[in-house]
């Protein structure tokens, strides 16, 4: 074994969490949590821009091209303004940081986009941490890939960015998306294996089956079953069926902000329906590279990732890209009684999927008043937090 596998408490004086997701491992939820409840003065949870994820700064720090960060693209942020920003976050954080050091408490970094940075990257993040006086150790959670590919395509769906599109799961695919071992490998040449504890993403391994829970417990965070938050959920097949017709002949000409795609998700919540899982024949061309990389990481992190490719085959799933584009009766009498429209003959394809893309448009103009309400009280929840919690 050349890292730490199991959970393990790192030495808390003088120490930087740096907890670098893999993405689609609840970190949302631990963010969330830690942003607003951790009262453990043991511990400081670091934050600048009054948002939970680091990545709204990190980013802009240590990225080789901070322009190409989706969230600065889509506020339109120009290099002028992330020149701006990148001063003065890096000035912030080291502020920060060494008044965690000066009080022997453990800063906690939390930033999932951490998982894809560049050697240089995570080195200049490493040099960073170390100038402020604090020893980085690398805490990270595995989700087995065929239920990462399942989650992460529904979150891409859900902001029309990244892996959209089931026909893509070939050679390139492989390389970039589930290169685990290569990430992992890494990350231990930048921060050594003794720095590093990796745990696997499953439910039934998880303490109390909570990411939350889990993560305070590995770390020895003192918390309460109150302070535990749940964010950023998975929407259901139904909703991803729609969403993704959407994305496909609708959203190109119709971008909708952040705040108008959140109100949208939202709705989308409300549509039930069987989880989103993928038939095995469409992991077929991954198959081989799936078992290299469960044996590799077994083998040299002592990390098991096994998972049943076939679970899902029996039930209802996405058997070819072609069903993205099929519909549930029940899913359309939904669309329609919520965009207040006739409704949609059943039947597929793209004729279907253009009409039900226009019907999903026609949520977007109207947005459900509990939703806004409900965002309202959320955002305002988090701008008194940090504006009690100033750097």
């Amino acid at each position: 074994m050349t890292a730490t596998s199991n959970p393990q408490q790192p030495d808390p004086l003088a120490t930087c969490i740096l907890h670098a997701g893999m993405p689609k491992t609840g970190t949302s939820s631990i963010q969330d949590s830690l942003y607003l409840g951790l009262s453990d003065p043991r511990f400081r949870y670091i934050h600048i821009t009054g948002h939970a994820n680091a990545a709204h700064f990190l980013e802009a720090i240590f990225r080789e091209d901070p322009t190409m960060f989706w969230l600065y693209r889509r506020k339109g942020f120009s290099p002028q303004k992330i020149k701006c920003l990148t001063d003065r976050y890096s000035t912030k954080l080291s502020r920060v940081l060494q008044r965690a050091k000066d009080a022997g408490a453990t800063a906690i970094l939390s930033a999932e986009g951490c998982w894809h940075y560049k050697a240089n990257e995570l080195q200049s993040l490493k040099t960073f941490v170390e100038k402020c006086g604090l020893t980085p150790h690398l805490v990270l959670y595995l989700r087995p890939i065929k239920s990462w590919i399942e989650s992460s395509f529904q979150e891409n769906v859900k902001y029309g960015i990244g892996f959209t599109r089931l026909d893509t799961l070939g050679d390139e695919f492989m390389a970039t998306k589930i290169n685990y071992f290569e990430r992992l490998k890494a990350f231990e040449s930048i921060f050594g294996s003794r720095n590093m504890t990796i745990k696997p993403f499953k439910r039934e391994l998880l303490n109390g089956g909570c990411a939350v829970r889990d993560f305070c417990e590995t770390l020895g965070i003192s918390y309460t079953p109150q302070m535990i938050r749940r964010s950023n959920d998975g929407i259901s097949a139904a909703a991803v069926r729609l969403l993704y017709s959407y994305n496909c002949y609708a959203r190109n000409t119709q971008q909708p902000s952040l705040a108008v795609n959140h109100l949208l998700l939202m709705r989308l919540e409300d549509l039930k329906s069987e989880a989103f899982r993928l038939h095995s024949d469409m992991l077929a061309p991954l198959a081989k590279h799936i078992e290299s990389q469960n044996r590799s990481i077994l083998d040299h992190y002592c990390v098991d990732l096994q998972e049943d490719l076939h679970a899902a085959d029996k039930g209802p799933c996405i058997r070819k890209p072609e069903d993205l584009l099929r519909f549930s009766r029940s899913s359309l009498d939904w669309l329609a009684q919520m965009s207040r429209t006739s409704p949609i003959p059943l039947g597929e394809g793209e004729a279907t999927a253009r009409a039900v893309a226009s019907q999903v448009s026609r949520l977007i103009e109207q947005p459900a008043w509990s939703h806004r309400l409900r965002r309202l009280k959320n955002n305002l929840r988090l701008k008194l937090h940090g504006l009690t919690h100033a750097v």
